[in-house]
């Protein structure tokens, strides 16, 4: 063994004594095939099982809405339970890691359903340029990219951006929510969206008006079929 290899394998074990890789949900140690999260929280999350439903829970929180083909949710969101903390390590706490081995994860469940053969394009939902650099990353397009590395689809964040910055959804009603996003994005370009059945990801549906407000944008495309997918689902 040479002495650069002998300082990195040692340099590596510092950074494990001082930092080490924890579970996003019950802090646990990480092994070292584990990437995020522990196999044990993985095995406890509350799935819907909603992949190939077709008339899921997710598909009718967009009824009346939007004409949506297909939908599904990885698992529910409960507040102060795993669910939260998976979800606010992912959106607050900068845990890149953890979206993108959540993604993976849901592409494996989305891959026993027959209409994912259908999907063209995907697309995280944008958020604000303002938003971008405060935070450093669009927590959807992480989950996206996870996704895409599974089922080799293309991930596509530059036909349609977000225009104008909204404050926070979180404490606000259904009414107040799609105020706060109502014409909020804006096409760039419609040739990558037009004759193309496109899958808008987010990381959680609640009422569904941010992705309702990014759908009516892409409908303006020409022969557009939309499926939406969410990491979570608020029930």
């Amino acid at each position: 063994m040479n002495l650069i290899l002998i300082l990195k394998n040692i340099w590596n074990d510092l950074l494990a004594l001082f930092f080490p890789n924890l579970c996003a949900v019950c802090e646990a140690p990480l092994v070292e095939q584990e990437h995020g999260i522990c196999l044990g929280c993985i095995s406890c999350i509350p799935r819907t099982g909603n992949m190939v439903k077709p008339d899921n829970e997710t598909v009718k929180r967009f009824w009346g809405k939007f004409p949506i083909e297909h939908g599904a949710s990885f698992f529910h969101f409960h507040k102060g339970e795993n669910s939260q903390k998976i979800i606010h390590a992912i959106k607050y706490k900068n845990d890149k890691t953890l979206a993108l081995q959540m993604g993976a994860l849901f592409a494996g469940e989305l891959s026993t359903a027959e209409w994912i053969d259908e999907i063209d394009l995907l697309i995280p939902v944008p958020i604000h340029k303002k938003r971008l650099r405060t935070r450093g990353y669009n927590q959807s397009e992480l989950i996206a990219q996870g996704i895409a590395s599974v089922l080799n689809l293309p991930v596509d964040t530059s036909s349609v951006i977000k225009a104008k910055p909204t404050s926070s959804q979180t404490k606000k009603g259904i009414y107040e929510r799609w105020l706060n996003v109502n014409d909020t994005f804006s096409l760039t370009t419609t040739a990558q969206l037009q004759n193309k059945h496109i899958l808008i990801i987010d990381d959680v549906v609640t009422t569904g008006a941010t992705i309702d407000s990014l759908a009516q944008t892409i409908l303006a495309c020409q022969n557009v079929k939309i499926s939406v997918i969410s990491l979570a689902i608020a029930t």
